[in-house]
């Protein structure tokens, strides 16, 4: 169930949702340190909290417009031996999707200029048939760097980790409005419903 990843995204409440869904990332900012206030709560509707920015950006370098991603590692798992969703990326590395390393082409090891700073090569992402093909990922301060939105993030990436299939949505959102009042949340509503109708079959 790991491999299914986040199915919760939590937004600044000023960002419109029809401008997410065009442009593939908020145009809305907030403050990285609402992650970090999450965690401390320790909200029980969600696990895997990753804050995270993302913005649609040239890949001068390259001539290529591709998606890119900041981030930094999970602030916050409800057990100690539950592992991360999404690895964490060292700084000055870099994770390419599939079709970016295919078409460039890089590879593992390689290393390479994003907006005039240099990265290496750490992992090329398997075919995922989505955005994640075109999307770079770096660590969150350098992208924070790169696109002066130092201390800022457009997303808080999470897991529901409720079991309920009716009001799980509501739940959710009542807890993080306590926490986070100046925030929206979506989730990703084929994957959320998936894992509680999974659970009881899963093997124990």
């Amino acid at each position: 169930m790991l491999k299914m990843g986040f199915n919760v995204l939590i937004l600044p409440k000023d960002q419109n949702l029809s401008d997410l869904y065009a442009n593939d990332f908020a145009a809305k900012h907030m403050p990285e340190e609402y992650a970090t206030r999450l965690a401390k709560s320790r909200v029980v509707t969600i696990n895997h909290i990753l804050p995270s920015l993302q913005q649609k950006v040239k890949w001068p370098e390259h001539e290529r417009t591709v998606l890119l991603m900041g981030v930094r590692g999970e602030v916050y798992v409800q057990s100690p031996q539950q592992k991360p969703l999404l690895e964490m990326v060292t700084p000055g590395t870099m994770i390419l999707g599939h079709e970016l390393a295919r078409s460039l082409p890089l590879q593992v090891g390689d290393h390479t200029k994003l907006m005039g700073r240099e990265f290496a090569v750490a992992k090329i992402n398997p075919e995922r048939g989505n955005k994640d093909d075109i999307t770079v990922w770096i660590n969150l301060t350098e992208a924070q760097e790169l696109l002066d939105k130092r201390g800022l993030i457009n997303g808080i990436l999470a897991l529901d980790c409720t079991c309920d299939t009716v009001d799980r949505l509501s739940r959710i959102r009542s807890e993080i409005a306590r926490i986070l009042p100046h925030t929206q949340l979506i989730e990703y509503a084929s994957q959320a419903l998936t894992r509680p109708e999974a659970r009881p079959r899963a093997p124990t």
